[in-house]
């Protein structure tokens, strides 16, 4: 599938990841308020090793258009920013364990959960594909599709 951006669309979407990167700072900063030691890295400042990688999917069920930055750290900590419905949406990955059938060894999963309560989203990606959902804060509510069927835009 070539499908190909207009300049508006790719500054929206240079301005989608400046702003992911922006929230990956202040996200850094509180997990690093306590004083490093010698060596290590500063609030602020991201390792050389830091990786940023910015994603467009296609939500085809609601024809929209879904940014989505992940950024892996250096100490091995991974997150995820969304532009959801006007709203960036900080998320840290979440590991789930589940059991493979034919050889009962541990097969490793994961998905990215919302930081912020009010915004209590959930963001499952597989491969090149991905769906998001929403948990109201009420008790006892359920997960809420918001975006099933998510492709990742490939620009060529």
């Amino acid at each position: 599938m070539n499908i190909r951006l207009k300049p508006c669309v790719i500054s929206h979407y240079a301005a989608v990841c400046a702003a992911a990167i922006l929230c990956l700072a202040a996200l850094i900063g509180a997990v690093w308020a306590a004083p490093a030691a010698a060596g290590e890295a500063q609030p602020g400042k991201t390792a050389a090793n830091d990786k940023i990688m910015p994603r467009y999917y296609h939500c085809f069920d609601h024809n929209v258009r879904l940014p989505v930055t992940y950024i892996e750290t250096a100490g091995g900590n991974f997150y995820a920013v969304l532009l959801v419905e006007g709203k960036q949406i900080a998320m840290v990955r979440q590991a789930v364990r589940q059991e493979q059938p034919a050889d009962k060894s541990a097969l490793q999963k994961y998905y990215y959960l919302s930081l912020d309560e009010e915004h209590n989203y959930r963001w499952y990606p597989e491969g090149d594909k991905g769906r998001l959902s929403f948990i109201a804060a009420d008790n006892g509510a359920g997960e809420h599709s918001v975006y099933e069927s998510c492709q990742v835009l490939k620009d060529k």
